[in-house]
Formats: structure tokens, C-alpha cells, sequence
């Protein structure tokens, strides 16, 4: 069915661990391109010299309606080996301008639009901007 099976969780109590990665991907209309990188970091890498993303989603979004900037696909903060990322870190560009690095569970992450499931995975669809700090945020060229 195409899980995959992660062999360094399988021994803390619950069983066996898999997963599968179920893509979301959003249809784009005609709006303006936007340029994005979102990041995510554990926290021993975040604090490091030259910290390493664990994971680097980018690409063009569409500028939407209310100023958010819409994802062509939902990025994920996921590490399998992991129960939780509860600690790690995000951090987000548009137009190769860093607008935030913050741990995911911070009211100013949730702001610019993270989400987490009931798995404790942190997801972002959409880029928002528009919020009461959105002067200090503006990241356009």
C-alpha cells in the first residue's frame, strides 16, 4: 500500500511505525507569482553556525485576494524518526527576504498561517502576511 516502515521508532511500546505521504497540492489561478522558501529546523541545528534545514520546500506562489500568498502545495514539517516537532524551528522568505524564524509553536508562526494536525505535524498551505504586523513583513521587491 506504500507505507513505509521506520525501524528506529518500532521498539518504543507502540508497535510498529509507517507512514505515507499524501501529497495536497493547490490549483494556482492567474494572480501574481511570488517567490517562497519555507524551512524547518530541529533545534540543536537551529543554533548552530550554519544551521542545516531538515527540510526546504520552494517555489512560486500565487498572491491571493486577502494578501496571502497561496502555496501550489501544503509544506510539512515531518521528521518520521521523530514523535513530535514541538520544538523545532520555521523560518520563511518571500522574494528572497527572510520574513520569520520562530519554533513552529509560536502565536507568530500561527500567524503567518502554521497549522498542526493531530499527529503534532506542523503544515503551512498559505503564506499570510496580512496580519497586524504586515507593514513590518511586507517582503516585496
Amino acid at each position: 500500500m506504500g507505507f513505509t516502515l521506520v525501524p528506529e521508532r518500532a521498539n518504543r511500546g507502540a508497535g510498529t511505525f509507517a507512514y505515507k505521504i499524501l501529497p495536497r497540492r493547490f490549483e494556482l489561478g492567474g494572480g501574481e507569482r511570488v517567490p517562497f522558501v519555507v524551512e524547518f529546523y530541529t533545534p540543536d541545528e537551529r543554533y548552530r553556525e550554519k544551521p542545516i534545514p531538515l527540510c526546504t520546500f520552494s517555489g512560486l506562489g500565487e498572491r491571493v485576494e486577502d494578501g496571502c500568498i497561496q502555496l501550489p502545495e501544503r509544506v510539512y514539517c515531518f521528521d518520521p524518526k521523530e514523535e513530535a516537532s514541538l520544538n523545532w524551528f520555521v523560518r520563511i522568505e518571500v522574494y528572497g527576504v527572510k520574513i520569520h524564524f520562530d519554533k513552529l509553536k509560536r502565536d507568530s508562526s500561527k500567524s503567518l498561517g502554521l497549522e498542526c494536525d493531530g499527529g503534532y505535524t506542523y503544515f503551512l498551505d498559505r503564506i499570510c502576511m496580512t496580519g497586524p504586523q504586515s507593514s513590518s513583513r511586507s517582503a516585496r521587491p
